[in-house]
């Protein structure tokens, strides 16, 4: 398959994917809005409008299993959703930081979409894609910022509503800035190429 067929391809999948995260943007404030204004939605807890956690508790974990040969063991650690009422603090942080990581996957597909477009209208080394790029590397850091932000919030928001529970936000540290870190290293290799190509055109 010849590289612009390929290009085409995937700027109609990540625009496709762009406009749906879109429309799910606004579906998800409305029913916000229509939850705080006491709209009742949905009766029952489920992923989307609650937090997916795990609780520490000795109270709630089974005994801890040994093996025969003792050298490992095992405890249960149990895992709950919390869904905090609407009109409360929990539940309008629950309502920004879903807002805040949807628009950083929108703003992630965004960038991809416009790397896409300008390899399909110029060469494919150009200076605007190293200025996506590195935008693009730094929204992977920032969203595992917040990431690591949402996890103290969250955890003093459950120590108070739960404290016996010890509930801690179920979520993985370090994946978006490995991914941030490897875009910053393409970036630099693409930024040579670039400048390679402006040296070869300068020659001739």
């Amino acid at each position: 398959m010849k590289i612009q067929t390929t290009v085409k391809i995937l700027r109609i999948i990540v625009r496709i994917g762009f406009y749906l995260l879109l429309l799910l943007i606004v579906l998800f404030f409305v029913l916000s809005a229509m939850e705080l204004s006491g709209f009742k939605i949905d009766k029952d807890i489920n992923p989307v409008n609650a937090m997916s956690v795990r609780s520490f508790s000795d109270k709630t974990t089974n005994t801890t299993i040994i093996n025969e040969k003792h050298t490992g063991f095992y405890r249960q650690i149990n895992s709950y959703l919390f869904k905090p009422y609407p009109n409360t603090p929990a539940g309008y942080y629950l309502i920004f930081i879903r807002g805040m990581y949807l628009f950083i996957s929108l703003a992630i597909l965004g960038l991809l979409l416009r790397i896409l477009k300008t390899i399909g209208k110029a060469s494919p080394f150009h200076t605007k894609i190293i200025r996506y790029l590195r935008l693009l590397a730094l929204v992977f850091i920032a969203n595992e910022l917040v990431g690591i932000l949402d996890y103290f919030v969250t955890r003093a928001i459950l120590d108070q509503a739960f404290p016996t529970m010890h509930f801690r936000l179920e979520i993985n540290f370090g994946n978006d800035l490995i991914t941030g870190l490897i875009i910053f290293v393409i970036t630099f290799v693409y930024a040579r190429g670039v400048q390679l190509q402006n040296e070869q055109q300068l020659t001739i």
